[in-house]
């Protein structure tokens, strides 16, 4: 923890030494900003599957929110992943505490509204830390006190006032469609009730080492869009038969009757996704190519033709 402390003021000082928040970190790097909340329509892709009699998952942490979404659906085991450590901190220590703490109202206030504004002051930001902190266990209480603590210093020193979430998270758009627990209050509250009963595993590992790190069998395993990361690990250029490989060894640690969601893909009205990479920049794994395995979903853009999750069922 102490590390990851050290890593987190460093990203910080450094942006507030120039006035701005410009500096993200090393892409797919242990220590970067973490994403502030989904950009996927994760409510309708798992809309795909039946979870009945399902009680366990493997994801990628994130945002934490396809976390919240799984265990709204029922799944009570979750082992979680990612390179970043900082999600860690960020999903099982503040975003839990705020479901804990607040009702349905507030909480989409504050984390849609209030946290992402660029009015909200240091002070402000500081008080509402400061009330989730009893609301966690002391290890994430701990890493918030000290972050919170060195940001108001750092930005009393060089006189800014910049949004912490700025300096730490990527600031993306919100959609509350596209989370179900998230569309209305009684969803909001099952999760509030079951995030209490939910056992939740964190460990900060690259997704091409699942099969080594992990040795539950598991009802899904939730990929989001990290494969677009495997060139670190593969090269430029991998192509379908290395996918169809990883494949295989994530069926070793899944049930026989489970669902693997390798990637989520969109398709812009602009450029049609049939003949294009659909691992744009890391692959030569092109669309028509796994036409079978893509399940179809709609997205609320005027600018997407389609939305596609490549779900593979096992049986």
């Amino acid at each position: 923890m102490e590390k990851c402390i050290q890593n987190v003021e460093y990203l910080i000082e450094k942006q507030v030494k120039n006035g701005e928040s410009f500096f993200f970190g090393e892409p797919f790097s242990r220590y970067q900003k973490f994403y502030y909340c989904t950009n996927e329509n994760i409510k309708e892709y798992l809309n795909l599957v039946n979870f009945e009699g399902k009680n366990s998952a493997l994801s990628v942490m994130a945002s934490g929110d396809h976390v919240f979404n799984l265990i709204t659906n029922g799944i009570t085991s979750i082992d979680t992943f990612d390179t970043n450590e900082l999600t860690e901190y960020y999903v099982l220590g503040l975003r839990r505490a705020m479901i804990l703490k607040y009702d349905y109202e507030e909480f989409r206030h504050i984390t849609i509204s209030l946290l992402r504004s660029d009015q909200i002051s240091v002070d402000e930001i500081n008080d509402i830390i400061n009330e989730l902190l009893p609301y966690m266990d002391i290890k994430h209480r701990t890493f918030w006190k000290c972050i919170i603590d060195f940001n108001f210093k750092i930005q009393r020193k060089y006189g800014t006032k910049i949004n912490l979430f700025s300096l730490i998270s990527a600031k993306n758009e919100i959609i509350a469609d596209f989370n179900n627990y998230l569309c209305n209050k009684a969803n909001y509250n099952l999760l509030k009730q079951r995030i209490k009963e939910t056992n939740i595993r964190f460990k900060c590992v690259n997704a091409t080492n699942l099969v080594q790190e992990f040795e539950g069998k598991y009802d899904f395993i939730l990929l989001s869009n990290i494969i677009d990361y495997f060139f670190k690990s593969w090269g430029i250029s991998w192509n379908y038969s290395k996918l169809r490989e990883y494949e295989k060894e994530l069926e070793s640690i899944t049930r026989d009757d489970g669902a693997i969601f390798l990637k989520y893909i969109m398709a812009y009205v602009k450029k049609s996704v049939s003949r294009e990479r659909i691992f744009p920049n890391s692959s030569a794994v092109k669309s028509d190519l796994i036409d079978e395995e893509v399940h179809r979903i709609s997205v609320p853009f005027d600018d997407v033709a389609y939305a596609g999750m490549v779900l593979k069922r096992l049986k």
